[in-house]
């Protein structure tokens, strides 16, 4: 189980560096040094993991593929029945870990919307990694995070 959780956790690691950089590839007219100060600002949002904040008390727009696949991650928890074995916990969390990386493939997200979506998102990680535990009351109290967490989305998304 151990090197099965050092695999999840590279594959998130990757996800998160792939999602750092595609989003800056989708930033339009900027140059080098803008590219680099986004980078250097996104990882201080990540380090802090200060919270998500709305727009002036409303959502932000959120592209259609990120809803999509938070949309799928909570039917995912919603399906999900087998609460007493780790063998589903660890599907669970394979599922739940190719959803997360969808998310960072198809982001097309700018400005402060991107910045918001990643606090928001980076939370997950570690809710997923713990979903996929070795010990079943981890992974339990995971699975209780993660729903109340993606019920969250709502308040501070919408749809394009």
């Amino acid at each position: 189980m151990k090197k099965s959780k050092r695999t999840i956790n590279a594959i998130l690691f990757v996800a998160a560096l792939m999602f750092a950089i595609s989003c800056g590839q989708h930033s339009e007219n900027k140059n080098d040094n803008d590219k680099a100060s986004t980078v250097a600002d996104e990882e201080q949002h990540h380090a802090t993991d200060i919270g998500v904040s709305l727009d002036n008390g409303k959502p932000w727009i959120a592209n259609p593929e990120t809803t999509s696949g938070i949309k799928n991650m909570i039917k995912l928890t919603k399906s999900f029945t087998d609460k007493e074995s780790l063998e589903a916990f660890a599907i669970l969390n394979k599922n739940l870990i190719e959803e997360f990386n969808e998310i960072f493939k198809q982001c097309t997200m700018t400005g402060e919307a991107h910045n918001q979506l990643h606090n928001y998102l980076h939370p997950l990680k570690g809710i997923i990694d713990d979903i996929g535990s070795s010990d079943i009351e981890k992974c339990r109290k995971s699975f209780d995070k993660l729903q109340k967490h993606l019920a969250e989305y709502s308040k501070y998304f919408v749809n394009e």
